[in-house]
């Protein structure tokens, strides 16, 4: 009986750690083509086209993409600054753009302040990497952890389109696990009390 009790313990304090692990994708797949809320808020962060502009959701090569929109409809000029805000602290950020006018290999075309509160944790260039305006180049953020916002910004003529924002929410301090242990230890230790009476 203990075994049975000692391996559903482990089971629920996994069950409890796994949700917390796992990465998050937005692809904007599941948002309306169009101009959209802004803010639009989605599942895990809210994304801001700062300076006016609009939200606009657009098909691009393979890709569902954002567009941080001067015009309510018309995606073909994205020069606005986005914000990302994410909803929990996370780290393994990254995310791809394209739909750059400038094509010279190794031309900055814009950055990507990253955030923790309002910490500037560091900033990243956005460089042109090929000569074809419709590959997604990747802009990984991995050696940054607790992002709670991202600020993007570009100098390309058109501006760009974004797709593919990833990002894994902050695992708890190893101390909040131990007390959600010890929580789900004592409520089946309860239980097998109860049961055993």
């Amino acid at each position: 009986m203990l075994r049975v009790f000692r391996s559903a313990s482990l089971a629920a304090l996994a069950l409890l750690i796994a949700p917390l692990a796992s990465a998050d994708l937005i692809d904007f797949s599941t948002v309306p083509t169009g101009n959209n809320p802004n803010p639009l808020v989605l599942p895990g962060a809210t994304f801001t086209t700062l300076s006016g502009g609009f939200n606009f959701i657009t098909g691009f090569g393979s890709k569902d993409t954002i567009c941080p929109s001067s015009s309510s409809t018309n995606a073909g000029n994205c020069p606005d600054n986005l914000e990302v805000q994410f909803s929990t602290p996370s780290s393994g950020v990254s995310f791809t753009f394209s739909a750059n006018n400038d094509i010279t290999i190794g031309d900055t075309i814009g950055a990507v302040h990253v955030f923790d509160g309002g910490t500037l944790l560091g900033t990243q260039n956005l460089i042109v990497q090929d000569t074809n305006s419709y590959t997604f180049e990747l802009v990984n953020l991995s050696s940054f952890t607790g992002v709670t916002e991202l600020v993007i910004s570009n100098t390309d003529a058109g501006g760009l389109v974004y797709s593919d924002f990833t990002f894994t929410p902050t695992v708890p301090e190893p101390s909040t696990l131990i007390l959600l242990g010890t929580v789900v230890l004592g409520l089946i230790g309860a239980a097998k009390r109860k049961l055993l009476s």
